[in-house]
């Protein structure tokens, strides 16, 4: 059963701004979905996206190769074109002083939408279809990636979506998204109380729903469940390191928000073997993204896998092997800095590599200014960014609640 109207208003007490039209039919959202795979392949896709062919009916994650007892307790939609590729940015470290600075392009992960959360969702899309589910609940901020992502994905498998989002400053990337997700087929609504408090009144609703409850998909996809769609990617890089596809990276560079991608590829690269430092770069608030929480997060992770597949290695994550770069989040979420404005220019002119302020351009920026010491070595930034196009044609201002309208209206 969805969350309907009078139950969310009856749950926020004032603290969730509802948008005022109609839902759309799960076929309607669908099909808006749908539009969006096809306009990536009207459109020109990057040089590299033929390196990413859609992965064939018997592939397996190299997670279930190496732990074949998970994969019973860990259905899994086949949402993205893995592996993703690993190019070499010989322009990019030419200007940085990096003859070893490859990319890897997790921005193609999906036909539909690329970036890290198509990942996660392969999990959690088939663990919702696999309780029965019929409506999708995700949280974040306006320029949520996540709630974009699901809103595409959830659509396509004929779910209806409901986006709980927390205020961010306007900017060009935060209308695209919102666009993209409201034309996708989801229902918006603003969350003034913060996005925890909009999490734990889903939770509760969900504990009192009748007949099926929504299934909630936690704020970026950060959980045992999500993280471990990293925990592969770990074991995907590693394997592609083992091909010849690249070379051992010494380090990897990647966004940290609610940190469940940092956590599981730093627990993916340990578990296979690779002598590959994590440095995470802080892109939201300390209180979400801490050294603390971190290490707690790979250990319930752990604890997860033990509990699907008692043979799953416990290991522990060691502070030698993940290096948490904190100085490059600025005002804040969603805040850009300047570093990480040069970071997206610099990328673009030298890559044709299009970055975002939140997240991949302040990464970028932290790579950068770590450039005289990474001298010599190989090092890896991991793209989370999504480079698909996104159909956000159709949309009106009136579609959207009162305190959006002025955010997405064209200027």
């Amino acid at each position: 059963m969805k969350i309907d109207r009078r139950t969310f208003s009856a749950l926020a007490l004032g603290t969730l701004v509802g948008c005022e039209k109609d839902k759309p039919t799960p076929a309607d959202a669908a099909a808006s979905a749908s539009a969006s795979a096809s306009a990536f392949d009207s459109a020109s896709a990057p040089a590299s996206a033929s390196a990413s062919a859609p992965a064939p009916a018997d592939y397996v994650p190299p997670l279930f190769r190496a732990h074949p007892g998970l994969a019973p307790h860990l259905p899994r939609l086949p949402l993205g074109l893995l592996p993703t590729p690993v190019e070499r940015a010989e322009k990019l470290g030419e200007k940085a002083g990096l003859a070893g600075l490859h990319v890897k392009r997790d921005d193609l992960s999906g036909a539909m939408y690329g970036g890290g959360k198509t990942r996660k969702l392969e999990f959690f899309l088939a663990d919702a279809r696999a309780k029965g589910a019929r409506e999708i609940v995700t949280f974040g901020a306006f320029g949520s990636n996540q709630a974009v992502a699901t809103a595409l994905y959830g659509a396509a498998q004929g779910l209806a979506v409901t986006l709980l989002l927390a205020p961010q400053s306007p900017s060009p990337y935060v209308r695209k998204n919102l666009l993209a997700a409201r034309r996708a087929g989801a229902t918006i609504r603003v969350v003034t109380g913060g996005v925890a408090e909009a999490e734990a009144l889903a939770k509760r609703a969900a504990k009192t729903a009748k007949g099926t409850a929504p299934y909630l998909v936690p704020p970026g996809g950060s959980s045992p469940l999500g993280n471990l769609a990293f925990v592969n990617a770990g074991f995907e890089l590693a394997e592609q390191v083992g091909a010849g596809h690249c070379p051992l990276p010494d380090c990897v560079y990647l966004a940290m928000g609610t940190m469940g991608s940092a956590v599981g590829l730093a627990l993916g690269l340990e578990l296979s073997g690779l002598r590959t430092e994590v440095v995470a770069v802080r892109t939201s608030s300390p209180e979400t993204s801490s050294e603390a929480r971190f290490f707690a997060m790979a250990r319930e992770t752990v604890a997860f896998a033990r509990s699907l597949d008692p043979t799953f290695p416990d290991v522990r994550l060691g502070r030698a092997r993940v290096r948490f770069a904190t100085n490059h989040l600025g005002a804040g979420y969603g805040a850009p800095t300047r570093k990480g404005e040069r970071a997206i220019s610099l990328a673009a002119e030298t890559e044709g590599m299009a970055l975002e302020p939140t997240y991949t351009g302040k990464t970028l920026a932290a790579l950068l200014d770590d450039a005289t010491r990474l001298a010599g070595k190989v090092v890896l930034f991991w793209n989370s960014q999504n480079s698909r196009p996104l159909v956000t044609e159709g949309v009106r201002p009136e579609d959207f609640p009162p305190i959006l309208r002025g955010i997405v209206a064209d200027r």
